[in-house]
């Protein structure tokens, strides 16, 4: 099924498609001029769309594995210091491509949102009379056309298909317990980046397995599938981790983890999520039986408070 935010990037040659080490290799990492953070810039033949600050770039980080692709991708329009103005031109240049979208808004901002499938491009406009309290933004000191410039937010909703050996391994489940899947820990449907090398693409004849948590045939894969679908190479499983937070500012809950080792020099371990609940110890039992089936040690985090 085409996609049309898929389709825009290609006709521009924006390369979302490209592991980050093949990106870094063709463009390099450099400090954004206004936030400071390190960025891959992706100054291609073809702009995003006319009027950027700067080219589209995507964050660098080391929890990003450098054998993925970028899933989300950034910039800033401006053409002239009016915020109103700055979205309706970027608005006006996406869509004869991307359609009239859905206008997004909030107190204190204006915006416009096009979806299609995972993939989403969002704008957003922060009009001077809508901000009622000052606030201090360092970024906008280091570049002051940020106070009114559009910002562009893509992404493109990336996952890795299923694979032949996935797909062996998938037919092969055997589940140990059903796991809750209702507290979500993402409100958009991207897949998070710092995961994407554990994360596939689900298919619907793999829909049995939501809310279950298992192996693979011999125990090699521990598979679980909530947000996302997850596989994780049982060797590189190192522990599950149990947090519980007790009632503050918040109501409380608790937190099941299983944290792993990753396959690049720069991140030795990840800690990938596995399920939330409401109280702090309503998981208790579910760790234990999880970490009994596969053999492998369960960390019980002390107390906190939900703060």
């Amino acid at each position: 099924m085409t996609n049309p935010i898929h389709d825009y990037l290609d006709s521009i040659d924006l390369p979302w498609r490209m592991n980050r080490a093949s990106l870094v290799e063709k463009y390099g990492i450099t400090a954004h001029v206004a936030y400071e953070w390190n960025v891959i810039e992706l100054n291609t033949l073809h702009p995003f769309v006319n009027g950027l600050l700067w080219p589209i770039s995507v964050q660098a980080f080391d929890n990003f594995s450098p054998f993925v692709p970028a899933t989300e991708f950034s910039g800033h329009s401006y053409f002239k210091a009016d915020a109103r103005e700055n979205l309706y031109q970027t608005t006006n240049q996406l869509i004869p491509v991307l359609g009239d979208g859905e206008t997004t808004g909030a107190s204190n901002c204006i915006g416009r949102k096009w979806t299609f499938g995972s993939a989403t491009v969002e704008l957003f406009a922060w009009p001077a009379e809508l901000q009622q309290w000052p606030m201090t933004n360092h970024a906008h000191e280091r570049e002051p056309k940020l106070k009114t410039a559009c910002a562009i937010a893509i992404k493109t909703g990336f996952r890795f298909l299923i694979s032949p050996k996935d797909r062996e391994l998938l037919e092969s489940f055997e589940p140990i317990v059903k796991i809750p899947v209702g507290r979500k820990p993402w409100n958009d449907p991207s897949a998070p980046q710092y995961a994407l090398e554990f994360i596939r693409l689900p298919e619907e004849s793999f829909n049995n397995l939501i809310g279950g948590i298992g192996y693979s045939r011999e125990r090699s894969a521990l598979i679980f599938f909530t947000t996302e679908l997850y596989m994780v190479t049982m060797d590189d499983v190192i522990q599950f981790q149990l947090t519980r937070m007790l009632p503050a500012k918040g109501l409380g809950r608790s937190r099941l983890d299983v944290v792993c080792r990753c396959d690049y020099q720069a991140q030795k371990t990840k800690v990938l999520e596995i399920c939330a609940a409401d109280g702090p110890d309503d998981l208790n039992a579910l760790a234990i039986d999880i970490a009994d089936a596969v053999d492998k040690p369960l960390s019980v985090l002390p107390y906190c408070y939900d703060t």
